[in-house]
C-alpha cells in the first residue's frame, strides 16, 4: 500500500483478550495473548521471513548479509536481535526437535546454529516453511 511516498505494509500481530469478571460475569479477570502461529514470538517477523534469514545463513552468508538479502523492510538491528535470541534459545529448539524428529547424520558441523538449522530442513524438508510445524 502506498500512502504518500512512503510504501506502508500489513503488519500482523497478536491480539490481547480481557476475560471479564465485571457486571455478574463469570470470567477470570485476566488478560491473555493470542499470536498466530506465523508469526515469531516477541517480534513482527513471520516464520517464512525467519526461515529465509536462516537458511541463507546456512548457506554461507553472515547475519547481515542473509537479512539484507531478504529485502525487508525492518531495520539491520533486527538481524542481531533476531540470531541473538535464536543463539541463546538453541538448546530449545534442539529439545522440540528432537521430540520430532532423529538428527541427521550426515550433518555435523562445529556451529551449534547451523547444525539446528540443518537439523530442522532435515526434519520438515517436505515443508516450504519448518518453523511453522515446529509450533
Amino acid at each position: 500500500m502506498v500512502f504518500g511516498n512512503y510504501l506502508m505494509e500489513l503488519v500482523l500481530r497478536g491480539h490481547r483478550i480481557y476475560c471479564s469478571n465485571r457486571a455478574r460475569r463469570e470470567g477470570c479477570g485476566k488478560t491473555f495473548s493470542i499470536m498466530l502461529y506465523t508469526l515469531f514470538k516477541k517480534y513482527i517477523i513471520t516464520t517464512d521471513l525467519l526461515w529465509l534469514y536462516l537458511k541463507n545463513i546456512s548457506e554461507g552468508f553472515n547475519s547481515l548479509k542473509a537479512f539484507d538479502s531478504l529485502q525487508s523492510i525492518f531495520q539491520t538491528s533486527t538481524a542481531y536481535r533476531l540470531i541473538k535470541t535464536i543463539i541463546l534459545n538453541i538448546p530449545t529448539l534442539r529439545t522440540l526437535l528432537l521430540n520430532k524428529h532423529p538428527p541427521p547424520k550426515s550433518f555435523k558441523t562445529s556451529n551449534p546454529l547451523i547444525d539446528t538449522i540443518l537439523h530442522l530442513q532435515s526434519a520438515f524438508a517436505h515443508h516450504s516453511d519448518p518453523i511453522y510445524c515446529l509450533s
